[in-house]
């Protein structure tokens, strides 16, 4: 009875899972790669994608990365 229970409700959220992605909206305009030649642009590029987000940032930098790009960083946080 246990597993009955665990079984049908892992159904019932792998079942709602894929109704909520076929509902996700997909841009098909997007560009996923980039080619940025040199460290002022692609800092450019950085400092503008930043100031896009609107709800979350990941990111992985060096150190020094980090304080150059702190200021629009921390303008993205206010």
């Amino acid at each position: 009875m246990i597993l009955k229970n665990l079984f049908h409700r892992k159904m019932r959220s792998l079942l709602t899972l894929k109704d909520n992605l076929l509902t996700l909206d997909s841009a098909s305009d997007l560009e996923y790669t980039w080619n940025i030649k040199g460290h002022e642009n692609i800092m450019t590029k950085a400092r503008k994608m930043i100031g896009q987000a609107k709800t979350c940032i990941y990111l992985a930098l060096l150190p020094a990365t980090l304080q150059a790009l702190r200021p629009t960083l921390e303008e993205a946080i206010g």
